[in-house]
């Protein structure tokens, strides 16, 4: 059973950003440099960027539970951070993003996503160095995806007309992360 869920697990990132960007191509003049994927919710394809998010949630959850299950007592909090990360996600279908970023739902929204990025962000230097005795290279993977997506997070609020970029900045190599870790 465990298998299953981290194999499932593995494949929700990759659908994540299927469905996601499927979003983004049906939906005319979406700019995926300017704005955020969460901007897509309030649209007409925004059950598909609801979807991505539950999805990926529901699979970031499992992989978190898996890792979990599998390492020692002293470092449960990296994946516990990973299946808050997972939660935060399903939430965030439920609380939409609209482009205009002054309603109480889209407030939620942006907070929910901080504190799920601080989250995941911590989670990689934590497993970094979980693993360092077992992986040197691992070790040093989980390192460089911190610091890359930190500095994309640092983006999105440093930068003005470039929030897609930076999301994807922040989000992507956490994603690859997940799956290769």
């Amino acid at each position: 059973m465990r298998k299953a869920f981290f194999y499932l697990g593995i494949f929700s990132p990759i659908l994540f950003v299927i469905l996601s960007g499927l979003a983004q191509r049906l939906t005319p003049n979406f700019n995926s440099i300017q704005s955020p994927a969460s901007n897509l919710a309030a649209g007409q394809y925004g059950w598909l960027q609801n979807l991505a998010f539950i999805v990926g949630g529901v699979g970031f959850t499992l992989i978190g539970l898996s890792i979990f299950k599998n390492i020692s007592k002293r470092t449960k909090v990296a994946p516990s951070l990973i299946v808050l990360f997972g939660v935060i996600l399903i939430l965030e279908a439920f609380f939409q993003s609209n482009p205009n970023q002054t309603d109480s739902a889209t407030q939620i929204h942006i907070f929910l996503f901080m504190i799920g990025m601080v989250g995941m962000l911590i989670s990689t230097f934590l497993l970094g160095n979980a693993i360092r005795s077992i992986s040197s290279w691992m070790a040093w993977y989980c390192y460089l995806t911190g610091a890359v997506s930190a500095i994309g997070f640092i983006g999105i609020f440093a930068t003005q007309g470039q929030t897609g970029l930076w999301q994807q900045v922040a989000t992507g190599p956490l994603f690859l992360w997940l799956i290769i870790i």
